[in-house]
């Protein structure tokens, strides 16, 4: 669930981006209008203690399912769920969450006629945080998103999160927020708006949190070094640069944000917002060529994020989850090829390759392809980010480069179905029937 490049001028860089800093939240949109899942929360929340209230009222937009099941953190309790168009609820538990099942009367009209099917749900409790720290809340460091279920998660993780939250803070709270929704503050709520789809709220809000910008770039941190900032300040607005100048002509790439979390664990990026542990910056290497391996480690780190502004849309829980990670991961080795010297993206592929081999190697076969017709399981991680680069390059050198890059650029921009039969189709309007055949035929290898 973690989820946890054209290039340009500078001065071209920063009119592209726009300004880097709060944005102010948009007037709130109609549900019915929306793909995905649409929110309205008002949540009180003591970051001391993760003690949290909160009142949601949660629209499915799918009119032809009869019930949706909707995951809360371990923690939280649902006190009550209404609504006209529900006919009953039921709570359990799946995975270590709370696990709530909302069933709907069956719709009055059809189509854009039906009846808005809504439910206003009250939720209490404490949150409680897995091992991996990934998100967590303390007097001096709240972190949220989509890990910590401190919202209502569709169980089927295919619908993205647009609406509005508004988070409510102690008043001694004082704190700077980020996240990756657009931004206001009134008073002590602070009010988290989706007007694009994402796969959550997601936000970090600390005293003391400190900001460095560099044009549409900004670096968000407690305690890094003035030195390590500079770093990552560079590594993005490079990796920005090129990303934009290659696939941002249809959506650029607005702004990026970037947040050195002080703890460990993973990453994870949301359209331009990125979190990161700041523990990796402690990780010294004192071996022969240890700043350029960093600086090539931290590009592709970045890149891969930031490329998500355009891979991204395919059911992460699905078989066409390698749509996201894989063409996010090439599109990155490619980022570093342009600034790191083919010989770096070469390695990396060879490395790709090898890793593959040995880890899929006690896998039984159909767990080892990319993807094949009539898959219903996600690729496992080397599938997605290590094997699909691997493929994805053979396809360029396949078809060759110019037309590769023409092939990502229309599948980032195309507007229908984010899954591998869309791909491949566009592949063969580029292409050729023989190449589009070529591909799936390695794709299911």
């Amino acid at each position: 669930m973690r989820h946890l490049l054209f290039r340009l001028t500078l001065p071209a860089v920063v009119t592209l981006f726009g300004a880097c800093g709060t944005r102010s939240a948009p007037p709130p949109v109609s549900p019915e209008s929306q793909p995905g899942a649409f929110y309205d929360g008002t949540v009180l929340l003591d970051p001391a203690t993760g003690r949290l209230s909160a009142r949601w009222t949660v629209a499915e937009t799918d009119p032809t399912v009869d019930s949706t099941v909707l995951l809360l953190n371990a923690g939280l309790v649902l006190d009550s769920a209404n609504g006209a168009a529900l006919a009953a609820h039921q709570s359990g538990t799946e995975r270590g969450l709370g696990r709530h099942v909302l069933r709907w009367r069956k719709a009055a009209g059809t189509g854009a006629a039906a009846s808005p099917r809504r439910a206003t749900l009250h939720v209490r409790g404490t949150l409680q945080f897995s091992d991996d720290r990934i998100n967590g809340a303390s007097a001096e460091w709240l972190e949220l998103g989509l890990d910590s279920f401190w919202f209502p998660v569709f169980a089927d993780f295919a619908h993205d999160v647009v609406g509005t939250a508004r988070l409510v803070l102690p008043p001694d709270a004082a704190r700077r927020v980020r996240t990756s929704a657009a931004l206001s503050m009134r008073g002590d709520t602070v009010v988290l708006h989706n007007a694009r789809p994402l796969p959550d709220f997601a936000l970090v809000a600390a005293r003391g949190l400190q900001s460095t910008t560099a044009g549409a770039v900004a670096v968000h941190h407690v305690s890094a070094s003035s030195a390590d900032v500079q770093r990552y300040l560079t590594s993005t607005r490079n990796c920005a640069e090129w990303l934009n100048t290659n696939y941002g002509a249809h959506q650029p790439l607005a702004k990026a944000d970037i947040v050195l979390a002080p703890r460990t664990g993973p990453g994870y990026a949301r359209a331009g917002y990125i979190v990161i542990s700041a523990n990796e910056l402690t990780r010294r290497d004192t071996l022969p060529g240890a700043e350029l391996r960093a600086e090539v480690a931290r590009s592709l780190f970045l890149c891969h994020e930031l490329a998500h502004t355009w891979a991204t849309g395919a059911n992460s829980s699905g078989p066409d989850n390698w749509l996201n990670e894989g063409l996010a991961e090439f599109v990155a080795l490619r980022a570093v090829r342009h600034l790191h010297g083919d010989s770096t993206y070469r390695a990396h592929l060879t490395r790709y390759a090898q890793l593959s081999a040995q880890q899929l190697a006690s896998v039984p076969p159909a767990q080892q392809a990319v993807w094949r017709a009539g898959a219903v399981a996600r690729p496992n991680a080397v599938v997605s980010y290590r094997k699909a680069p691997v493929l994805l390059d053979s396809l360029a050198r396949r078809i060759g480069e110019s037309r590769m890059d023409y092939l990502l650029a229309r599948w980032f921009a195309t507007s229908g179905p984010r899954d591998t039969p869309g791909f491949l189709a566009v592949l063969e309007r580029q292409t050729e029937r023989e190449s589009r055949e070529w591909f799936e035929g390695i794709l299911g290898r």
